[in-house]
């Protein structure tokens, strides 16, 4: 039988990089503890794992520490997102001066091969600054994610393999941008263009924005599709609350001002007349909330592009260049 590159790989390195991988865990025991297990049984060796609890109240974080001394604990006192929450363990990855840092969501499961494969991949391209897998859907095991795009003349995400079966897909291709759900960065390129963005993306967007920063600094980005993590879709983010309408709203708004330059900004103007059709339509449904929560997203950016004319926020370069 034929060896992968894998095993190739792991046979003739007396060294492996060191990986730091980043769970995020917010009042969520179940889901932390299984995606915990399923890293307690990956092939590969050489890797620690760091926990930031992300200001739970259900005491899930001090119950996980008391039964994963294998692993590293970080409290944050408050909620700070998906972004200001892993920045935390990022930054603790930093001293530990690990080679890669994997983010992936705590309501996943990790196949036993998958992290193997993605250094694997790291490893064999030199300029391969970010790595994906691919993301299956944990009921069905049909594509969830094998890489991703934002289309700036409609402020939208596309996921052309989203859906597809299992089978179907294989190797390793290059894309535009991965999910924040499984996205493993090497430390060179953290250094060079800084963690994700907390500022402007606290729910969604900061995985898209981050890989665009990484291409703009030269780096490819690409998914090993024989590295499968299997995601609870959507167990973490709930339903369409107002604070997800208003997140979801303004973070498309920030990708094409931040991205888009002309054709984002025509994208701006599609998005903001589909906005106004869903505010309607919401309002005739009498609901209130939610079509407050959109109009205040406007509000915000517009007080933002407002606050940088008169130079009391930081430039579009600065926020391109570092993520703030």
């Amino acid at each position: 039988m034929a060896e992968t590159a894998a095993e190739t790989f792991q046979e003739n390195t007396n060294d492996l990089p060191e990986v730091a991988i980043i769970i995020l865990n917010w009042n969520n025991y179940e889901d932390t503890t299984e995606c915990l297990n399923s890293l307690k049984d990956i092939d590969y060796p050489n890797y620690q794992v760091i926990v930031v609890d992300n200001g739970s109240t259900d005491g899930s974080g001090d119950k996980l520490a008391d039964e994963y001394d294998w692993c590293d604990f970080v409290f944050n006192e408050t909620n700070r997102g998906f972004p200001g929450g892993v920045n935390v363990g990022i930054r603790e990855a930093q001293n530990h001066n690990v080679d890669y840092v994997l983010l992936l969501n705590n309501d996943t499961v990790i196949d036993t091969n998958a992290l193997q494969e993605m250094v694997t991949v790291g490893q064999s391209n030199n300029d391969a600054g970010i790595i994906g897998s691919m993301i299956l859907d944990y009921s069905d095991e049909t594509v969830h994610d094998a890489g991703r795009e934002f289309v700036f003349r409609t402020l939208e995400y596309e996921n052309p393999h989203q859906g597809k079966r299992r089978s179907s897909l294989a190797g390793t291709h290059e894309v535009e941008g991965i999910s924040g759900c499984c996205m493993m960065m090497k430390s060179e390129v953290i250094n060079q263009i800084g963690i994700l963005d907390e500022n402007h993306f606290f729910f969604g967007g900061e995985d898209i924005d981050y890989c665009m920063r990484a291409k703009n600094a030269g780096w490819r980005i690409i998914v090993q599709l024989d590295a499968p993590v299997y995601h609870k879709v959507n167990s973490t983010a709930g339903s369409d609350s107002e604070f997800i309408e208003y997140h979801r709203a303004r973070n498309k708004l920030w990708m094409g001002y931040l991205h888009g330059g002309s054709l984002g900004n025509l994208g701006i103007i599609y998005r903001s007349w589909r906005n106004l059709r869903r505010i309607v339509a919401l309002l005739l449904n009498e609901e209130r909330d939610r079509p407050t929560a959109i109009l205040k997203s406007y509000a915000d950016f517009v007080s933002f592009l407002i606050g940088e004319k008169t130079e009391k926020q930081p430039s579009k370069e600065k926020m391109l260049r570092n993520g703030k």
